[in-house]
């Protein structure tokens, strides 16, 4: 175990590296939803009379199987970021709860504490921001599987990944709240 300001130092490269991460992750759930909404709306047009069945069938059917398509993408790489940024997080919070533990008040150690609880208290507000992309994400989809059979094939694994994504990011704000409940406790 380092000093407290090196393993301080630390985790902020590592929190660094937790949102490049976060970022690649974000923005492959962020194409799927586009991609979601812009399925959704083309059946809704259709559905409120404002589009021609026959007409925009084809381009329903071609983007039905670029949904399918992001989605088994997903299904491929979601599970090895998932795991890899809930492996950052414990990484963290274990470099954090590590600082604790060597925190004895010297000078500049309580502003560097501090600083460590506001950085966790922002961890905390992105997970759940993550948290509610995917839930939107999921209740979106839950529609459009019941429009295409092509769909129906990929939502098998497509739920195991939510459920595996909910669950580890559930872990991760616990794992932060902890930390910042032992940070607060040195106060």
């Amino acid at each position: 175990m380092g000093s407290f300001v090196d393993q301080i130092n630390e985790a902020k490269r590592a929190q660094l590296q937790l949102n490049k991460l976060y970022k690649s992750t974000i923005n492959l759930i962020d194409s799927l939803k586009n991609r979601s909404r812009k399925y959704m709306n083309q059946v809704s047009n259709i559905e409120d009379g404002l589009l021609e069945p026959d007409e925009d069938f084809k381009a329903m059917e071609q983007n039905i199987k670029a949904l399918g398509s992001d989605i088994s993408e997903f299904n491929e790489s979601i599970e090895k970021q998932i795991n890899g940024f809930s492996k950052e997080i414990k990484a963290l919070t274990k470099m954090y709860k590590d600082a604790c533990l060597s925190y004895s008040g010297e000078k500049g150690e309580l502003s560097a504490i501090l600083e460590a609880r506001k950085r966790l208290l922002y961890l905390d507000a992105v997970i759940r921001k993550f948290r509610h992309k995917i839930n939107s994400l999921q209740q979106m989809n839950n529609i459009l599987f019941s429009f295409s059979e092509e769909l129906k094939r990929v939502k098998k694994d497509y739920k195991r990944n939510l459920i595996l994504v909910n669950s580890e990011l559930a872990i991760s704000l616990e794992d932060c709240a902890e930390t910042i409940r032992k940070i607060e406790l040195l106060n």
